[in-house]
């Protein structure tokens, strides 16, 4: 890997972007650093083969008790008594007027 001076200079990018960057990686295991002796892309060995596991079948997930999509407000909790009232009063007001 470039020392990250350079590569931070190369990206236009501050040094300490590059070098947190380098020490992220090392601490993940996908790098590997040495003072005097540079980073390098860690070795890694071929991944073992798996046992084949039966797969479960999936779940069918269960209905939300709740609806908060947007759009779909809750009509039973609308007060239509109120509303129906509201709105004959507006009409005799308007027919009356």
């Amino acid at each position: 890997m470039p020392p990250y001076r350079s590569l931070a200079a190369d990206l236009g990018i501050a040094r300490n972007t590059v070098a947190d960057t380098y020490a992220e990686l090392v601490a993940e295991g996908w790098l590997t650093a040495r003072q005097g002796s540079g980073t390098r892309v860690a070795e890694r060995a071929a991944p073992a083969k798996a046992a084949r596991v039966p797969r479960r079948p999936r779940a069918v997930p269960a209905a939300p008790a709740h609806n908060l999509s947007q759009g779909q407000p809750d009509a039973s909790s609308f007060p239509r008594n109120a509303w129906s009232a509201s709105t004959r009063r507006a009409e005799r007001r308007v027919r009356a007027g």
